[in-house]
């Protein structure tokens, strides 16, 4: 098919899905309209106003769908501040975006970019297939969907979408939240237009990424080599992930058979037997003791959106390596830079922050090297980047505040958010001891600033490793740091290693590709079959954790008629307590919770007292003792809209549990009865006026 047909192709689909906003249309034509306005539209009238002419046509098909989410945020936030409410806002981004291509169509700047470039087929195969195969593990496993952080994000979203924004905590009564919520706006805001589900939004977000993320490291690498097979060899390297190769440690974490209580080949036995490579644990075990678990395949496979911020990053050092495009394009260049850092820092705000970082350290460190080394760079290509940078930051202040990132402890700021990163520090070294002989040809060259390509690359290396080495952030959150740096070093390193492999000869070439082969590949395949096999027992810490993961899944599988019921019999501001902390009506009924886990306010930093109350009042609601005084109190003075859903599961585990509504009629009210649970209300709640 010849590429005038391909381009009239692309332009009829999307103004097609224009249809979606002004029709009902079928399901499927919805959610191809959906994924259209919110993957493909907005990237294209980026590339036509502001992109590099002579980009390579390939960053149209993999660079669209990473920008246009930003883009698309950006605009719906903008508008949600004229008007209330998700649905109208998404509806006139997606409109604006449709207006801005039809003007770009008319004034002839609908340009694909160079049909020429310098990556061979096998990265285009290689992104495909990684995005591909991420996509398979979630159709072959859909717990995937739904572990680890997954949960809480499913909450933050369908609280938006009832709530508007910002949004109010989905797992506690009445507090603000304090987590970072774009990204769930843009999910939310998605949904709304395609209708597609909740889970499945989140699960083609992450695939989005992964097709993404060879591609850019491809286009990383082809700035130290143009070697067309050195290039698809050192992206493969890059794309294992550079910590990959501390796995081969291991027999480090033997060292503590000297040291504790137990000690010898007792303690050796220990540390075999707890070897486990299902689900999560697989990621402790390839963590070599002292070094922090960094894996870059599960945080592509992981519901998050710190792999998209992570791209994003990517994509801005690529932006900023385009010394040409900077110098010829000022304004559409600074503008890029805006939008992809501004982007990277809502949707993750440590991404974001090591990217903030990078550039305005970048001009720090190049107006040296200018200076000492009489580079001929162009003083306003250097400070541009930085600049826009500060200017993200000063404007992203008040989003930064209202999530109590300033905040502290009791003592100042600084001191409790600055450390010797030593756990960093050996993350860090262990791979690059490991790989010694290419470590040492990449280093050498990159911090003797051997060419523009590496001065440039060393001016991000270095303010990531001072950030690395001092940034203390809570719930250990500072390992995320290293994930920027790795993304740096890997293809240089893999440069280097493709560099001595095509020197060698021989046993010797062989032994080294074979050498190469164990180390990168090991850690990949172990972390995809431990999740593809993973489920709720595989995932939990301890009993108690696996029950709630069972909880979930099951409820999530098979719950849908119960808390469908729950939506339609509570209002949007209703507060649903459960027993169990296992927030089931926040994610399938869209109902915010009125406690979580004590340990929720270290985690996201809410008001401790806050949380300790509404928690125990939780806890004697559905324990086997009588209501205390206190929690009839504040039954008797909230002011929330409560309900109380007893689940099939509790009234098994609690056969008192059912008498204990029961026989408070003067503070509770039957709502319904169904076979999976029962749901009551306050008695002054005002559930009359919704029967």
């Amino acid at each position: 098919m010849s590429r005038v047909n391909s381009r009239g192709i692309l332009f009829a689909a999307v103004f097609l899905s224009a249809l979606s906003l002004v029709f009902n249309l079928p399901s499927a034509l919805k959610l191809i309209s959906g994924l259209i306005q919110v993957f493909i539209l907005p990237g294209l009238v980026f590339f036509f106003f502001l992109g590099d002419r002579k980009r390579p046509l390939t960053d149209s098909i993999f660079i669209t769908p990473l920008i246009s989410p930003v883009l698309f945020t950006i605009v719906t936030l903008l508008i949600t501040q004229l008007t209330p409410g998700l649905i109208i806002p998404a509806r006139l981004s997606a409109g604006l975006f449709y207006l801005l291509l039809a003007a770009a169509v008319v004034l002839k700047k609908a340009d694909f970019g160079s049909k020429d470039h310098n990556l061979p087929r096998s990265v285009i195969l290689l992104s495909c297939s990684y995005g591909s195969l991420i996509a398979l593990i979630y159709i072959l496993n859909s717990f995937l969907l739904i572990r680890s952080d997954a949960w809480y994000h499913a909450s933050v979203v369908n609280q938006i979408i009832t709530g508007g924004i910002p949004p109010l905590e989905p797992w506690l009564a009445d507090q603000p939240i304090r987590y970072m919520w774009i990204y769930h706006l843009f999910i939310a805001s998605w949904k709304t237009l395609s209708g597609i589900g909740l889970f499945a939004g989140l699960g083609i977000f992450n695939i989005v990424s992964a097709l993404s993320l060879p591609y850019l490291l491809a286009r990383v690498v082809s700035f130290f080599t143009s070697d067309r097979r050195r290039l698809f060899f050192s992206t493969l390297i890059a794309t294992a992930g550079l910590e990959s190769v501390s796995w081969i440690m291991f027999p480090v974490s033997l060292a503590r058979a000297f040291t504790g209580e137990v000690r010898g080949f007792t303690e050796i036995k220990r540390i075999i037997d707890g070897m486990d490579f299902t689900g999560q644990g697989v990621l402790k075990t390839l963590a070599p003791f002292g070094t922090w678990m960094v894996n870059l395949s599960d945080k592509y496979i992981t519901i998050t959106s710190f792999s998209y911020s992570l791209n994003l990053f990517l994509l801005c050092f690529v932006i900023f390596m385009s010394r040409e495009f900077l110098a010829e394009r000022r304004a559409g260049s600074a503008i890029s830079i805006f939008l992809v850092s501004l982007g990277a820092y809502l949707f993750h705000l440590i991404a974001g922050t090591a990217l903030i970082c990078a550039l305005a350290g970048s001009a720090i460190i190049m107006l040296i090297i200018k200076y000492f080394r009489k580079s001929e760079e162009d003083l306003v290509t250097l400070v541009i980047p930085s600049f826009m940078a500060v200017l993200v930051f000063a404007l992203t202040l008040p989003y930064f505040l209202s999530l109590g990132g300033a905040e502290s402890e009791g003592g100042s700021f600084l001191s409790e958010h600055l450390h010797l990163g030593l756990k960093n520090l050996a993350t860090i070294l262990l791979p690059l001891i490991i790989l010694f002989c290419p470590a040492r040809r990449a280093l050498g060259k990159l911090f003797g600033f051997a060419g523009r390509e590496y001065a440039l690359l060393a001016a991000w290396v270095i303010p990531l490793l001072v950030l690395n080495l001092v940034a203390d952030l809570p719930t250990r959150s500072e390992s995320k740091l290293v994930f920027p740096l790795f993304l740096l070093l890997g293809p240089v390193i893999g440069v280097a290693m493709t560099g001595i492999i095509r020197e060698s000869e021989r046993i010797r070439k062989k032994l080294l590709i074979a050498w190469t082969v164990l180390l990168f590949a090991i850690p990949p395949l172990l972390t995809y079959q431990a999740f593809l096999f993973s489920g709720p027992a595989s995932e939990a810490s301890d009993e108690t954790n696996r029950e709630i993961m069972e909880d979930r899944y099951g409820a999530y599988r098979h719950g849908a008629e119960l808390f469908e019921m729950i939506k339609n019999r509570t209002g949007e501001d209703a507060v649903v307590a459960e027993r169990d902390f296992t927030h089931l009506a926040p994610v399938l009924g869209m109902r915010r919770n009125l406690a979580a886990r004590i340990k929720f306010h270290k985690v996201y930093g809410y008001d401790r007292e806050k949380v300790i109350e509404y928690h125990d009042l939780n806890r004697n609601l559905f324990g086997r003792e009588p209501l205390s005084n206190r929690t009839i109190n504040f039954l008797e003075k909230t002011d929330l809209d409560l309900y109380f859903l007893l689940l099939a599961g509790d009234l098994d585990e609690n056969p008192g549990l059912g008498q204990k509504f029961e026989q408070r009629e003067d503070l509770f009210k039957p709502v319904f009865s169904h076979e999976m649970g029962r749901l009551y209300t306050l008695r002054r709640s005002g559930l009359e006026g919704q029967e």
